[in-house]
């Protein structure tokens, strides 16, 4: 029976000292980033592959679980966990996804569509996350719908939050820093607030705890109104740990279960935040400085041109050119950028609904203005200068781009298209990451070797595009995050652990 093996998990869960547990947890989860061999050897006891041992989607779940489950008189929880009992959980945790049945390809799709959402965004790393943030909202930037002209981010965050950018930023990775190097799994707070740092002042901590932390008992009024999990898949539902991934134990201590949670909450997570508050003003303040972005990792690359976005044709049917061209002798990348992100319910089985309306504003759009601007290339209705180069056209997403080259992406789109009578056209999507990748080669023909092979080769065609930049010359830092990145660093009096 679909759910029984998520119960079955639950009820071992339980026996566990809920304390005890979260911070057994958080002590496995900030060894694996501080030293990944010492885990593998310590786990080699217990598991039969311990490369893959707990990986942080599934103590995630299991921090989930210890805190939602109410403490009753006939509940014991008194066990104290050892790493054997977690390797366990781990079993049971994957026991769940063994329910799956699958009755046709589209059903395999979308289970890895649902699994990648999951487990693949942990992958960027904290050098990628705090620059990209840093950097995407540096600045105000003007828009031509806004009213106001221009959306400080700084200053609505401050007003919304009570803390800069910057220091929230700040804040969220000085605690990962205290929770990676602490060896009992507690936040050890005094040892911040001993540092003589403005952004280190208690009201600045206690402003930060404030929105990025929960309880027992706040956890699991916000699991009930926000958690619906449907049988056998409960472990893709709504965590709202991802919101406040710091919990505050009874005694008043502080555990960070997930470290990389909080990385996460203080950088693509400001997106939520903003958007909540803001909302469409945000949204398209976010549109125009995220294209900026983009545009800022390919400055400065000797031997390609970057063209801009530009307004074209007649008085009465004024267009926008796509967002930038990178040209490379004969060849050119044609970008579309998109900040439309993917709701949790696309993710999920009967998830067709919500993905094709989630694509109709993202993605499908992007590949609906390239569709047209190739076109008009080619006739020379703007830049001219490239009309018989070879094009290639590709969406950029906020969102990664997990699985958003397959099948069950690609149909969708194409249904789309077809209702809206768009020719259809060869197209690729690219996540940020994978740009930052791409343009750290700062090497315009390495560029477009792996683009012409990523439309080519229809081995790569509907892979991502970080497994052929690997394949094709490994991953690199882009040198203007790693510059960013140093720069944040050099304000912070925590050590070295996160370089």
């Amino acid at each position: 029976m679909k759910g029984a093996a998520y119960q079955s998990l639950r009820n071992k869960v339980r026996q566990f000292e809920p304390s005890t547990l979260l911070k057994c947890i958080a002590h496995v989860s900030a060894l694996r980033i501080k030293d990944p061999h010492g885990l593998t050897r310590l786990l080699a006891k217990h598991l039969t592959n311990p490369h893959v041992g707990l990986p942080d989607f599934v103590l995630a779940e299991l921090a989930k679980m210890t805190l939602d489950v109410e403490t009753r008189p006939y509940y014991r929880r008194d066990k104290i966990p050892t790493y054997r009992d977690l390797a366990y959980l781990q079993q049971l945790y994957f026991d769940v996804d063994a329910e799956q049945n699958f009755e046709d390809m589209d059903d395999v799709e979308q289970f890895f569509f649902r699994l990648s959402s999951l487990q693949f965004p942990s992958q960027d790393g904290v050098w990628q996350l705090v620059p990209r943030t840093l950097l995407i909202h540096k600045r105000p930037v003007a828009s031509r719908t806004t009213k106001a002209g221009t959306f400080d981010t700084d200053l609505r965050f401050r007003q919304m939050m009570g803390l800069s950018l910057d220091e929230y930023t700040f804040l969220g990775v000085s605690l990962f820093a205290l929770a990676v190097a602490a060896r009992d799994g507690l936040l050890h707070l005094d040892h911040l607030l001993s540092i003589p740092l403005p952004q280190y002042e208690r009201t600045k901590v206690e402003a930060f705890l404030h929105v990025t932390s929960t309880d027992f008992d706040q956890f699991r009024t916000e699991c009930k109104a926000k958690c619906h999990p449907q049988p056998g898949l409960e472990i893709y539902d709504y965590n709202p740990l991802v919101a406040r991934p710091v919990v505050r134990l009874s005694g008043g201590q502080y555990v960070l279960p997930i470290p990389r949670l909080l990385i996460e909450r203080v950088t693509s997570g400001v997106f939520y935040d903003l958007a909540a508050t803001h909302g469409n003003e945000f949204l398209t303040y976010l549109g125009h400085s995220y294209q900026r972005y983009v545009g800022m990792l390919f400055e400065g690359i000797e031997d390609i041109q970057v063209l801009p976005e530009m307004e074209y044709g007649s008085k009465k049917q004024r267009r926008l050119s796509p967002d930038w061209v990178i040209v490379h002798r004969d060849d050119a990348i044609v970008v579309e950028c998109k900040t439309k992100r993917l709701r949790l319910g696309s993710r999920l089985p009967h998830m067709k609904d919500e993905l094709r309306a989630d694509l109709e504003k993202g993605v499908a759009t992007a590949v609906t203005q390239l569709s047209t601007a190739v076109a008009d290339i080619r006739n020379g209705a703007v830049y001219p200068q490239i009309s018989s180069a070879r094009l290639f056209p590709l969406v950029v997403t906020l969102d990664e781009s997990y699985f958003f080259n397959t099948n069950t992406v690609r149909s969708l789109v194409s249904e789309q298209l077809a209702m809206a009578g768009t020719s259809a056209i060869d197209y690729q999507v690219a996540g940020t990451r994978e740009i930052e990748y791409l343009s750290a080669f700062q090497n315009g023909a390495r560029m477009l070797d792996i683009v012409s092979k990523k439309y080519g080769d229809p081995s790569a065609h509907q892979n991502d595009l970080a497994t052929l930049i690997r394949d094709m010359g490994g991953y690199q830092k882009h040198p203007l995050l790693e510059k960013t990145y140093k720069e944040f660093l050099a304000e912070m009096r925590l050590g070295t652990t996160l370089r």
